[in-house]
């Protein structure tokens, strides 16, 4: 086992050497050799992470100034085997550091942009919610992503909505205020899933694109209904 930590201390070594020779690929941070690499795929490339990945170095040009473009050449004549941590499981393209630590090169792919829930995984970004009213005309409004998983909205024709993966399932609400404003009480809250008969029902949706399609009921949520909303629609 010793043996085989030495001899990949000086695989390293050596791999270092010759890309400062070349490029400057690979540069020493801290007494620690690292260098820029893009993920490739030999034709089994791995499904998960915290297993060996197949990386050409990179090198980066490009004006330096302030937005200025930056690019990069990949040396596909090169193939580094690499370790990946990290929950974003990296796909061939990508763009990863490879950090030497004990004798193999590591890199952190990062979180990843999904959030697991139930029935569909949520992308980590702003989503648009959407409705259906046969008296005040239909609309969206943004929601906003608030880490670590939740999404909320401005108040916009006295309602405000809200997101959220809770116990690996997403739920969703409308809040209505019933004073003409989105301030103090009373107010109505519609959300799915909730008390039977639910308020707002998840009828149907697809995971990829994101499209998740809520149903008001009339007899659970009569302030939705009576002003007139029967739908509302989730998308990326």
């Amino acid at each position: 086992m010793r043996d085989h930590t030495f001899q990949r201390l000086a695989r390293l070594r050596d791999e270092a050497i010759r890309a400062r020779a070349s490029d400057g690929v690979t540069v020493a941070v801290g007494g620690h050799p690292r260098f820029v690499g893009q993920v490739a795929s030999g034709g089994a490339i791995p499904s998960s992470t915290k297993k060996v990945f197949l990386v050409h170095p990179v090198t980066l040009d490009g004006p330096e100034r302030e937005g200025g473009i930056a690019s990069f050449s990949a040396d596909t004549t090169r193939t580094i085997p690499v370790v990946m941590i990290g929950s974003r499981v990296p796909a061939a393209g990508d763009l990863v550091m490879a950090l030497s630590i004990g004798g193999r090169w590591v890199a952190n792919s990062g979180a990843s942009s999904l959030l697991s829930c139930s029935p569909c995984s949520l992308p980590r970004k702003n989503l648009v919610v959407s409705w259906t009213n046969s008296q005040l005309g239909n609309g969206s409004t943004p929601l906003v992503f608030n880490a670590p998983s939740n999404w909320t909205s401005a108040c916009t024709q006295q309602l405000r909505f809200y997101l959220a993966c809770s116990a690996s399932l997403i739920q969703f609400g409308v809040k209505f205020f019933l004073n003409g404003s989105c301030l103090g009480e009373p107010s109505q809250t519609c959300a799915s899933p909730g008390l039977n008969p639910q308020a707002l029902v998840l009828d149907s949706w697809s995971c990829s694109p994101l499209y998740l399609h809520y149903r008001a009921t009339a007899a659970a949520c009569t302030a939705l209904s009576n002003r007139g909303y029967t739908a509302f629609t989730i998308t990326a």
